[in-house]
């Protein structure tokens, strides 16, 4: 997954600012901090909102901007430490490995439990993918499925919540999606001026894909 300027992350929000006091968001983050199970959560919801405030603001650049890096390179090994580290591979698959194993098989359960329509199931099981793999590639479609389910089941304050998270994600495949159903979301909530700021920003940035007809058939009802 790409890392965007509102990465998801528990120490960058050591760093952030108190949000702004804006009625409906200070009423969610009161509804969040009493359902969340864990500290992480609640901290990536702040997040979250703080990704929505700074959009509705008209601030979109600091969603296209995204970190790039690579990590240092490492040392050349001897001839000889190849071949352990060679042997190693072979005799023992590495943490990572499994730990992204273990991952996508926790993802892939989640995904299954969509699939046959058992939605609070699912929504629990996304909920523990991503309280446990927060950094994970596929975090940001486990946020989008995660609010899909949430969306069927009338949860809208929480599906609201996991839509901005994927949203954030600017180089995600589901992020115009995510933002046009945070448009339909926030007409169900009542305020149809930031509705249309989302159906907006989705005709705006992603004229060719399907979640923009869909958004136009929003902003412009026959």
């Amino acid at each position: 997954m790409s890392h965007g300027l509102f990465k998801l992350t528990v120490p960058l929000v050591l760093g952030i600012w108190a949000l702004p006091s804006l009625g409906d968001d200070a009423d969610l983050q009161r509804q969040l901090e009493a359902q969340q199970k864990n500290i992480l959560r609640m901290q990536n919801d702040l997040l979250a909102l703080q990704a929505e405030i700074a959009q509705l603001r008209g601030d979109l650049d600091a969603l296209k901007h995204t970190q790039h890096g690579q990590p240092p390179q490492a040392p050349a090994a001897t001839a000889a430490a190849a071949a352990a580290s060679a042997a190693a591979s072979v005799t023992a698959p590495a943490a990572g490995t499994v730990q992204s194993s273990e991952a996508k098989q926790a993802y892939d359960e989640a995904y299954a439990l969509i699939l046959r329509n058992d939605l609070p199931g699912s929504v629990n099981a996304f909920q523990g993918f991503i309280a446990k793999y927060p950094q994970h590639e596929l975090v940001t479609n486990a946020w989008y499925w995660q609010g899909q389910a949430q969306y069927k089941l009338k949860q809208y304050q929480d599906a609201r919540v996991s839509f901005l998270n994927a949203a954030s994600d600017k180089n995600s495949g589901k992020r115009p999606d995510a933002l046009y159903k945070l448009g339909l979301i926030t007409r169900l909530l009542g305020d149809e001026e930031k509705a249309k700021r989302y159906f907006e920003v989705v005709v705006s940035e992603y004229p060719e894909d399907a979640a923009a007809a869909l958004a136009t058939s929003q902003l412009n009802p026959q």
